[in-house]
């Protein structure tokens, strides 16, 4: 008898777990909905929407196939024993500073081809 028991209240806990699960699908959707109409509303440096926090970030990565082919068209290949990778500082790259300017500045046409920035989704959160 408590066996039927149990299996009665774990058919019953998996059907409230299915519509929690399909309630869960449909708020996460309609909550990507409205992320999106924000985004479209406000300006890209805009941070905070009432009591909803946004973070914008970048992927600032360096292309490891494009610096060996200018490390090759320099013949700069004797330099180097092991295959070295790059990274960017991340304070290089702060909101505080103009990337565009930074790479005006120090970049020739093989760096900017070498460094890749790509904007990530912005995440929201309440806080």
């Amino acid at each position: 008898m408590e066996n039927l028991d149990i299996a009665k209240k774990l058919e019953s806990l998996q059907q409230e777990w299915i519509e929690a699960k399909n309630e869960e699908s449909k708020a996460n959707i309609k909550r990507l909905e409205i992320e999106v109409q924000i985004l479209n509303l406000i300006p890209n440096d805009k941070k905070k929407v009432g009591e909803i926090s946004i973070t914008r970030a970048k992927t600032i990565k360096w292309n490891q196939e494009k610096i060996e082919e200018v490390i090759k068209g320099h013949k700069l290949e004797a330099m180097f024993e092991t295959k070295i990778e790059y990274k960017a500082k991340k304070e290089l790259f702060d909101e505080n500073k103009n990337l565009s300017a930074l790479l005006t500045k120090v970049a020739t046409k093989d760096l900017e081809e070498i460094l890749e920035i790509k904007d990530n989704k912005p995440t929201f959160s309440l806080k």
